[in-house]
């Protein structure tokens, strides 16, 4: 079938363009090459220039973490940072810099992002400041695009990696700075074998390398605020937006744990809601409201707001509305799954200022 590709259509051939409808192009070239039949080259595309024209002036946080950050790389010593960063704070530009005092100093830079779909994202803006220093890694590459990449890396043609988890494993040479943005972000965990964490193993192969470890986030994992408190991480902090963005929008938390019954507490969510709505409705705006309750919730004390806890796990027991409140209560799980709880219904009826309903959660 290649041999009368080839005689058919006679000339060059792009690999990747072959691999889309045959995904074994790749180890049929190569068949042919060591047969003598073809010859292959590797050739780049070309890829836009570095531009500095794009640096915007730094803000008072962003210059101090990035001012951090550079010390540490020029330090030439193991160090990492938790960058605590609300949304819109330019956490991306603090990121280019960072890259850019890596690669002033002759070393190389990686940065980790959670998902695939903000890899171009994320890829536009450092070929643009980078151009073709910058070398793109994820799942979705075919394995003639990730052995081009991993070879440009290899040969230190590549400083600069940005990928997703499975990037950290590339095989960077002198490495000075490893990024990781959306630390908290639950995608960087492989579930099938080999299982590890992206975030951990970057911080492990940073640690040995002698490299800076910058993990950014809006809302930072509670492992990386405790390795704040016990000193492994320096907290740099960029609590607000930058002056070109629209300001955060302002929150307000309120309970009817107080409420005595189910009346009263819809009276209660509608007094603190219903006027919010009803002006966001008249001036034509859109609203939407999120009620994170499952079961028919009504196990719970309304005067101090404990509830039923099983003892086994961190479940909270939920009382479905076909049973009477006599009947032993059933302890709802994920998955549908309910489990008889031996001992529960004195434990409902132990609580003070309890009211057991029918009331929908």
């Amino acid at each position: 079938m290649a041999a009368g590709l080839l005689a058919a259509h006679p000339g060059e051939h792009d690999i990747e363009s072959l691999a889309v409808e045959r995904k074994d192009v790749s180890r049929v070239a190569k068949k042919l090459e060591r047969s003598g039949a073809v010859t292959m080259r590797v050739e780049r595309k070309p890829v836009a220039k570095a531009s500095a024209d794009h640096r915007v002036t730094l803000n008072a946080s962003q210059q101090q973490a990035y001012d951090a950050v550079a010390a540490s790389i020029h330090s030439g010593a193991y160090k990492a940072f938790l960058l605590h960063g609300v949304t819109g704070s330019g956490k991306t530009e603090v990121y280019l810099r960072s890259i850019d005092a890596a690669l002033e100093a002759g070393k190389s830079a990686m940065l980790l992002v959670p998902e695939i779909a903000l890899t171009p994202q994320v890829a536009s803006q450092f070929f643009a400041r980078f151009g073709d220093r910058v070398a793109i890694l994820h799942s979705a590459f075919t394995g003639w695009q990730r052995s081009q990449q991993w070879r440009r890396i290899r040969s230190g043609e590549a400083r600069v990696v940005v990928g997703t988890r499975s990037g950290v494993f590339a095989p960077v040479t002198n490495l000075g700075l490893v990024i990781v943005d959306e630390e908290h972000e639950s995608s960087y965990k492989q579930e099938e074998t080999p299982r590890y964490h992206g975030r951990n193993v970057a911080i492990v192969r940073a640690a040995e390398a002698g490299a800076t470890v910058l993990l950014g986030s809006a809302t930072p994992s509670l492992e990386s605020r405790y390795n704040v408190e016990l000193g492994k991480y320096e907290l740099l902090e960029m609590p607000e937006r930058i002056a070109q963005r629209a300001p955060c929008p302002s929150s307000k938390s309120s309970t009817c744990a107080t409420s005595s019954s189910r009346r009263a507490a819809m009276t209660c969510f509608r007094a603190l809601c219903s006027t919010s709505l009803e002006q966001k409705l008249g001036a034509g705006e859109q609203t939407m409201v999120l009620l994170d309750r499952r079961g028919f919730s009504c196990v719970m004390c309304r005067k101090c707001g404990e509830r039923v806890q099983c003892e086994n796990c961190s479940g909270h027991a939920h009382l479905p509305q076909a049973r009477a409140p006599s009947a032993v209560p059933l302890l709802r799980l994920r998955r549908a799954r309910a489990v008889q709880v031996p001992g529960l219904l004195e434990r409902i009826h132990a609580l003070p200022g309890l009211r057991l309903g029918e009331s929908r959660g």
